[in-house]
């Protein structure tokens, strides 16, 4: 069993340096070979790696985390059977950052002949390199979870969640917020409508079918129609209201629907 260790210096504030080391899906960003980690809960996640063209799985639980100044954690399989970050302040703006692994060597696959042990030293170093590069360039953490683990066990849960949260519940809170968003959005527009004047969908078929029923008022009497035509020939119905029979009609409607003034 060889205990391998590698530092580097990092031009960023050690809590920045610490909350992004805590974005463990993150990892595969900057960590040769690894494909894909998923971070199960708290203490536990998933790792799936290509490593000389063999794929691996293994598990892996955090065992210590303590904010700013180290994660510890232990291996189910995998190259590296546990390891260990610790942070250094550098002044206010920087932070050395040292890993320390513990593995056999043989075990590592490894595409470069040589010295098995010093093959794993300049991974470690090539990882180390480009998590340098990675949060310097981006000048700030992509996320934080500020809780505590001692021994396997979660401390502070609620307090570090409320910082910080893994990227697959950064994830479906964003889904969530965007559904969420989406249906205030509809309910607000319908209050608008109501506060602003504008009427509804069946507010205007309704008025659409006064409006009908108003331009129907005033409009001559169907068997006014011209013969053949089904429409009414103005100057005919003209001609037959001006005959005696229809003016006496016309005045006794006129005199039912308007009371004589007193």
């Amino acid at each position: 069993m060889a205990r391998i260790q590698q530092s580097i210096d990092i031009g960023m504030p050690v809590h920045m340096v610490y909350n992004q080391l805590t974005q463990f899906e993150e990892y595969p960003r900057f960590m040769q070979d690894v494909e894909t980690v998923h971070q199960l809960d708290d203490t536990h996640l998933h790792w799936s790696a290509k490593m000389s063209y063999q794929p691996l799985e293994w598990d892996s639980e955090i065992v210590e985390q303590i904010p700013d100044r180290c994660i510890a954690w232990r291996n189910d399989g995998g190259p590296m059977q546990s390891g260990k970050v610790e942070l250094q302040p550098m002044g206010d703006d920087g932070a050395r950052l040292t890993m320390t692994v513990e593995c056999d060597p043989a075990l590592v696959p490894a595409e470069r002949s040589g010295n098995p042990e010093e093959m794993v030293a300049l991974r470690l170093e090539d990882d180390l390199a480009r998590f340098k590069q990675f949060i310097e360039e981006r000048g700030a953490e992509t996320g934080a979870w500020r809780g505590e683990v001692h021994g396997g066990q979660s401390t502070g849960e609620s307090a570090g969640k409320t910082v910080g949260r893994t990227a697959a519940e950064q994830r479906d809170s964003a889904q969530s917020d965007q559904t969420m968003q989406s249906a205030a959005s509809l309910s607000q527009s319908s209050d608008d409508d109501a506060e602003d004047g504008r009427y509804s969908v069946a507010e205007e078929q309704n008025f659409d079918q006064q409006s009908d029923q108003a331009r129907r008022v005033g409009q001559m009497p169907l068997d006014f129609a011209a013969p053949g035509t089904g429409e009414t020939d103005p100057a005919e119905a003209m001609s037959k209201a001006a005959e005696p029979d229809e003016q006496s009609k016309l005045k006794q409607s006129i005199e039912r629907s308007v009371p004589p003034s007193e």
